[in-house]
């Protein structure tokens, strides 16, 4: 049986063991067959009169529970009455805890590793928490980064323990803590420095015959912190969860819904809350940006898992070649580093990888005063790191990357070197995001170990990895290139070898219809003010200027130089890249762009109005997001249809992960699907007419029926929209 049980022990000293039992190399998850056994063990528990008090812990060092079976809440998301089967799993699993909370003995939970979600809750329902500290044993409620809200009690219990004013932030976040942190904001009660501490302390406080009563079951109980929702001082906590959500989550509707619970919830006794709680949770979970956010973080881990393969070589990485020593090399040899693979680092010039090692260093520095690291693992991360002036460092390389200028002669004469010094079996990769990669295996003798690997900025933060596969590369090749990328701790996505791969042909699309925006009169601020509240984290505009105009120049060029259609060529965009490069006005880099740079921060450059004059009547707000999303769905569909893509898996993932595509549609494809395939095709027939067929879906029906769920073929049928 592949689920979580739940074992109950009597002890001979009248303390019982509560045994959380998770099969062998799977996680640690609750089910709801495993609340059917632990009322089971409460019910044992109780009438076993030789049993004082008890302790509940994981049999898993390390793990105390991960929470609920994400698995099972999708399974329930995708049933006909969602909301009904979603709040009766929560109203079931609430009963169980509250069985277990009002059994009348004393329980301790001796939480010996990370307890997240309905792990938590399970042991907030105990009588007393005791901790095991160690580095990665934190404790949260993270359900609102997945949509959801606990819906095991946490929104009851944990603002009647601490507050609401200290656990409306935890529950809003969804922030994890490490066991100092929920010491101090009271989710604990305990710290145990071991093991055999943490059932000592669990056994203390049994013997001191502790009462089995939690505080809010009591007459006369008070919300710590004032009376509740209605104290005088609680507005000012809610106003500020209201703020909160208005300014980050603002397409979240978890955030709404977890201010409610608390509330309402907090107003009335415990049992009439926890049924609030499980109203909310159900109607939540069954909305589509919950089916989204669980459906790509369940799509994120299985990208994150092995996929046997026959064609797979076995490469295991244990040295790999980094040539390049800026920022995109710098970041990979410090990630891979930690992970710990012995990097050699070469540049041409000493100085370039003398100051890439002083910044890498840095960077452990900080970590290490920030508590992260010790001081010694920090130096060992280091340590693996060798700087080299020469290719023939690179003769014991398991791997090596090209991380140089984005220049393609540059990056063939690399690989070139590279195929004639490395070993026979070696895998030779380009981290470029715009060049053939076709073109630059064309340089070695061995193009089926050629492939990219497009790493993202900072790599150490990004954690999607786009493999692309050129013509002649070898499955073998792709194979040993996800498991170095598995190695690494990111997720990979495999593309194919076309202009701009993937994430950075849909990334261009977001910035040029900003731009054809600007050239058509819509307000600067309307477009960076409406892409930020539909929950991009970077307004178009200004990651224009992080990633320079300049290299817009140069891409475009090397379009042309290749001969790509004029679709690809970027013109709706390009009158606005030509005139501010004219201006000397290249971004960031140069402290000037579509934003001023000065010591107070950034503000859009004022004469943007002169330039391109505003509109006497501007579109409303959700029309700009709207352009600014559905150019990249399209684009999406496009490389769906061409191959470029694979599947609406690796487009909504690379989408999210890669170019930061709003989480809470899904990514590009998914949000098709939230719009509905209907709605989608009208609005962007109407968009193709307005404003040109980058936004017309005619060829793309079939793609369009194949990957969004209920789309049709007639859907995206229209005639013919005049050239651009």
């Amino acid at each position: 049986m592949n689920e979580t049980r739940l074992d109950y022990e009597p002890g001979r000293d009248g303390v019982a063991r509560f045994w959380l039992i998770a099969p062998e190399g799977m996680p640690c998850v609750l089910q709801s067959g495993f609340f059917d056994r632990l009322d089971k063990a409460v019910a044992a528990f109780q009438a076993d009169d030789s049993q004082t008090g008890g302790i509940l812990m994981s049999a898993r060092d390390g793990v105390f529970a991960d929470g609920a079976d994400i698995r099972e809440i999708a399974g329930l998301m995708e049933r006909g009455d969602g909301a009904r089967a979603l709040r009766d799993w929560s109203a079931r699993a609430s009963r169980s805890l509250r069985q277990l909370e009002l059994c009348g003995k004393p329980l301790a939970a001796a939480v010996n590793g990370r307890a997240l979600g309905g792990g938590l809750e399970l042991a907030l329902a105990c009588h007393r928490r005791i901790l095991l500290a160690r580095p990665g044993h934190d404790v949260g409620l993270p359900e609102a980064t997945l949509g959801l809200l606990p819906g095991g009690g946490g929104t009851q219990r944990l603002p009647r323990m601490i507050g609401i004013e200290a656990a409306l932030p935890l529950l809003l976040e969804g922030r994890r803590l490490s066991p100092e942190e929920a010491l101090r904001q009271g989710l604990v009660d305990e710290l145990a420095a071991n093991a055999e501490g943490l059932l000592a302390q669990a056994r203390r406080w049994l013997a001191d015959a502790p009462d089995a009563v939690k505080p809010w079951d009591r007459k006369g109980f008070r919300v710590p912190g004032g009376a509740g929702p209605l104290s005088p001082s609680a507005p000012v906590s809610f106003l500020a969860g209201t703020a909160r959500v208005k300014a980050r989550q603002s397409r979240y509707p978890a955030g709404r819904a977890i201010l409610s619970c608390v509330f309402e919830g907090t107003i009335v006794p415990m049992d009439k809350g926890l049924e609030i709680e499980s109203i909310q949770f159900g109607q939540l979970a069954a909305g589509a940006v919950a089916r989204n956010l669980v459906r790509g973080f369940m799509r994120r881990s299985a990208l994150r898992k092995p996929r046997p393969d026959g064609a797979s070589t076995g490469l295991r990485v244990g040295r790999l070649g980094v040539v390049g020593a800026g920022m995109m090399g710098r970041g990979i040899a410090n990630h891979a580093a930690s992970r710990g693979m012995e990097v050699r680092l070469i540049d041409r010039d000493p100085q370039g990888t003398a100051a890439a090692i002083e910044a890498i260093a840095g960077d452990r520095a900080r970590e290490v005063e920030k508590g992260r690291l010790c001081e010694r693992t920090a130096a060992s991360i280091l340590a693996r790191i060798s700087p080299a002036a020469t290719m023939d460092a690179l003769a014991d390389c398991d791997l090596v990357v090209e991380a140089a200028f984005e220049n393609l002669q540059l990056k063939q004469d690399i690989i070139a070197d590279a195929a004639r010094v490395a070993g026979a079996g070696a895998l030779l990769a380009s981290n470029t995001s715009t060049l053939s990669i076709e073109a630059i295996a064309g340089a070695s003798d061995r193009a089926d170990r050629v492939l990219g690997l497009h790493f993202f900025s900072p790599v150490e933060r990004m954690p999607l990895v786009e493999i692309v596969r050129a013509k002649e590369t070898s499955a073998a090749a792709v194979a040993d290139a996800i498991a170095f990328v598995l190695q690494l701790d990111k997720i990979p996505i495999v593309v194919s070898d076309s202009p701009g791969f993937y994430t950075s042909r849909v990334f261009c699309t977001y910035i040029d219809e900003a731009m054809a925006m600007l050239a058509e009169g819509i307000a600067p601020a309307l477009i960076e003010n409406a892409a930020r509240n539909w929950g991009l984290p970077a307004s178009p505009l200004a990651v224009a200027d992080e990633v320079s105009l300049d290299l817009q120049v140069h891409v475009i060029e090397q379009a042309r130089q290749r001969g790509l259609p004029d679709r690809l060529l970027r013109g709706h965009a390009w009158p606005v890249i030509e005139r501010m490069v004219a201006l000397g006005r290249l971004g960031r880099k140069s402290r000037a762009g579509f934003y001023d740079y000065g010591g107070e921060g950034k503000r859009l450059w004022p004469e943007l109005a002169r330039l391109w004059p505003a509109l006497p009547q501007q579109p409303d707000a959700d029309e700009v997001a709207r352009r600014l999303l559905y150019v990249q769905s399209v684009e999406t569909l496009r490389c769906l249809a061409e191959g470029v893509v694979p599947d609406a898996v690796s487009a909504d993932v690379g989408a999210v992960l890669g170019i930061g595509f709003p989480a809470w549609t899904g990514g590009t494809i998914s949000l098709i699907e939230t719009v509905g395939a209907d709605a989608f095709a009208r609005e962007c027939a109407a968009l193709a007419d307005r404003h040109g067929t980058r936004f017309s879906l005619d060829g793309l029906e079939e793609t369009m029926s194949r990957v969004v769920p209920g789309a049709t073929p007639s859907q995206a049928t229209r005639e013919k929209q005049p050239a651009e």
